[in-house]
């Protein structure tokens, strides 16, 4: 969930700092990418500090802990943009501040976030030059599975923002796309959730589910979820990555109707349909 308006403002001390190195590979990533992660020690608000090229990590965690998720957290921002957009990205200034809170106490406490929760993120954007000029990331460290799930989801959504221009990122294809960066076994939760919905009629219309300006009600959260993962699924499978979100940019600047059919060759009407046809196979392969 996006929390516009946050900054933190942060004194570093200077002691010596150490670092340590590794080269990521990954299957969106033609050479490895070397991470390197600086340690540089106790800051006056009492969080030790580290950083690399586009996060500075605020934790009182240990260091092995740490650079993992350094590294999470960087091949993720690298695999998402070249994946989505065809490119590296713009460096970030400044940098994304990830805060690694030990417990949800902790998390509560510092953030005001609900126990409950997960992560947030904040990201500011200059009204003027539609820059982004602020990302945050809050993270609780006692969640199981914070480092191979929720912090790629979460990065995700950071490396999303500011890549469709003057719009922010409509919420399906943000959460769609945050989601598929998450294990098969959460992806296929959504499919099987999909399926179960369209068997009740409890789904969203394509136009609608795309024109939603924000998080429906409680009650349709899981319709929300399943579609936008498998419609993001669905219209990346048809054409590619970076076609889908050339979609989503023209779509938001001149509307889905046109944008749909300058890149699937295709109205509402046809989507609909082969839509229909994707999840009577969905289903058989479901059973």
């Amino acid at each position: 969930m996006f929390v516009f308006g946050t900054i933190f403002i942060i004194v570093l001390s200077s002691p010596a700092s150490d670092s340590f190195m590794v080269a990521v590979k990954s299957e969106n990533i033609a050479q490895p990418v070397v991470i390197e992660v600086l340690h540089l020690g106790l800051n006056l608000q009492g969080w030790e500090v580290a950083e690399t090229s586009h996060f500075v990590i605020f934790h009182n965690q240990e260091k092995e802990f740490v650079e993992k998720v350094a590294r999470v957290a960087e091949q993720t921002r690298i695999v998402m943009t070249r994946k989505w957009f065809g490119k590296d990205g713009d460096a970030w200034t400044p940098k994304c501040e990830l805060f690694l809170h030990a417990t949800g106490k902790d998390y509560t406490r510092q953030t005001g976030a609900p126990d409950a929760s997960s992560a947030c993120i904040s990201i500011k954007v200059d009204p003027d030059s539609q820059r982004v000029v602020s990302r945050c990331i809050d993270l609780r460290c006692d969640i199981p599975g914070m480092v191979e799930a929720i912090l790629p989801h979460e990065t995700t959504h950071i490396a999303l923002a500011g890549q469709f221009g003057k719009n922010q990122v409509p919420r399906w294809a943000d959460e769609g796309i945050a989601v598929l960066s998450e294990s098969k076994e959460k992806i296929d939760q959504h499919r099987r959730n999909l399926i179960k919905l369209a068997k009740e009629r409890g789904m969203f219309g394509l136009k609608e589910l795309m024109e939603v300006c924000d998080y429906p009600e409680t009650a349709r959260i899981p319709a929300f979820y399943a579609q936008s993962v498998c419609l993001v699924d669905f219209l990346t499978k048809e054409r590619g990555p970076t076609v889908f979100t050339a979609f989503v940019r023209d779509g938001l600047r001149e509307g889905y109707d046109a944008a749909l059919r300058r890149h699937y060759k295709t109205d509402f009407a046809g989507l609909e349909k082969n839509w229909q046809k994707f999840l009577v196979d969905e289903n058989k392969i479901d059973h």
